[in-house]
């Protein structure tokens, strides 16, 4: 699972499963008809100048706001996806304006215009949450992003497949019956072999102690 940088954030524009507010490609047809009524087959609406607001961008609200390709592109970040999903927007110092999501939220989404199949990864609000199998996941921990990419372990339970620019894990969890180790999940050691040692070695302790001491007493009687 890679994250989408900004600019590959072109290719979001006017996926309505995401919530991107985006301006319309050039066909070169300019307006079209219609125009008075605000109606036609040309394009609906102009490129919005970015003015003042650059590619790292800022929240306006709960959307994110920020310049690609000179134009403005708006994540409504608090209606977001098809399921209307309410995050919220925050700036992050080495990445700039992104969505952000509550703890059991989905923090993956899938779908992007050009590429239909193409996953974007967004934020978790909490800072030691994580975005485990597509989910906000909660006290996994921070982590330092490095580049390239480089898996490791989180946590004893879960695989982080990278670190992204907002320093929260991005991975998966391993199943019950297995631990992470060296970034790989692993079978989980021990168990059941511990278990029965202890306790047959409780067992025949208890019961030698007991032979032991009903013959001594029965002994010293019968001799006085």
């Amino acid at each position: 699972m890679r994250v989408v940088g900004l600019s590959g954030l072109v290719a979001l524009c006017g996926v309505v499963a995401l919530s991107v507010g985006c301006p319309p490609e050039d066909d070169g047809n300019g307006e079209g008809e219609g125009e008075g009524e605000g109606e036609g087959e040309g394009e609906g609406e102009a490129c919005i100048p970015c003015g003042e607001i650059d590619l790292a961008g800022t929240c306006e609200g709960t959307d994110a706001v920020f310049c690609v390709d000179e134009c403005l592109v708006r994540l409504t970040c608090g209606n977001f996806g098809e399921t209307a999903v309410a995050g919220s927007c925050e700036v992050y110092p080495a990445w700039g304006a992104w969505c952000a999501f509550a703890v059991g939220q989905p923090c993956v989404y899938t779908g992007a215009g050009a590429e239909p199949e193409a996953e974007t990864t967004f934020a978790c609000v909490d800072d030691d949450a994580a975005c485990i199998d597509g989910v906000c996941a909660a006290g996994v921990g921070v982590c330092t992003p490095q580049q390239p990419p480089r898996a490791s372990c989180a946590t004893e339970d879960i695989r982080s497949s990278e670190c992204t620019p907002w320093a929260q894990h991005v991975g998966s969890a391993c199943a019950a019956d297995e631990i992470c180790d060296n970034a790989v999940c692993i079978d989980r050691p021990g168990g059941e072999g511990e278990g029965e040692g202890e306790g047959e070695g409780e067992g025949e302790g208890e019961g030698e102690g007991e032979g032991e001491g009903e013959g001594e007493g029965e002994g010293e009687g019968e001799g006085e």
